[in-house]
């Protein structure tokens, strides 16, 4: 993988979550996780990509169904 035209060290982060991500909290999530992978493999900050994704519980596969049928439709009945 190659960032800014350089083969440096460069890194990529792909956060997939439900609910836990918006306008307010990802800025808090980015800097933990820059601070993380910064401090535990050296990849310069400058060269991290975050890539923080929301989605839905209906959008969101788990044990052969959605967490949409699993926590709203099964009104929290565990599998």
């Amino acid at each position: 993988m190659t960032l800014g035209g350089s083969s440096d060290p460069c890194g990529l982060i792909q956060v997939t979550s439900i609910g836990s991500l918006g306008p307010e909290e990802n800025p808090k999530h980015a800097e933990v996780m820059t601070d993380h992978v910064h401090k535990a493999l050296g990849i310069p900050k400058n060269k991290l990509l975050i890539n923080l994704q929301a989605n839905t519980q209906e959008t969101t596969g788990h044990i052969g169904t959605t967490f949409h049928q699993l926590f709203t439709v099964e009104k929290g009945k565990r599998l």
